[in-house]
């Protein structure tokens, strides 16, 4: 997908990850924290409706995840 097209040429590529099993990794920066969390497609529905999900890549990644 292009994120901003007519004025970068980034694109930026979707993979669809299967087969995954929760895990530890250690941070890669002393101060980066990420926390890790799983949503249902019911969930990921309301939040998009009450637009607290609302980043471009995540929503055209669901919505491509949703076609197939």
């Amino acid at each position: 997908m292009y994120p901003s097209p007519g004025i970068l040429d980034e694109r930026l590529h979707v993979y669809l990850a299967t087969g995954l099993r929760l895990g530890e990794k250690p941070p890669v920066h002393e101060d980066e924290r990420v926390t890790l969390r799983w949503f249902t497609k019911k969930e990921l529905d309301a939040l998009i409706s009450k637009g607290k999900l609302c980043d471009a890549k995540t929503l055209c990644a669901y919505l491509m995840w949703g076609r197939l």
